[in-house]
């Protein structure tokens, strides 16, 4: 079961103080990404704010601040 999605997944590790540059790329590309990908995003504690916010627009779309 895919929970309804059909696409790749993709998931994104960050969460750190490198993550800086990762999560604004994921911000920046977030339409393109949910096309193609189920994504799922470790953001980090700093950002999941930032992040969640996008979950609700963005069908496919799964932020979690640490796994």
């Amino acid at each position: 079961e895919t929970g309804g999605h059909e696409k790749p997944l993709l998931l994104v590790l960050g969460g750190s103080l490198g993550a800086v540059q990762i999560n604004n790329l994921i911000y920046d590309n977030i339409d393109w990404l949910c096309e193609n990908f189920t994504v799922v995003h470790q953001t980090g504690k700093a950002d999941i704010d930032r992040f969640t916010g996008l979950k609700s627009s963005h069908d496919g779309y799964y932020p979690y601040p640490f796994f």
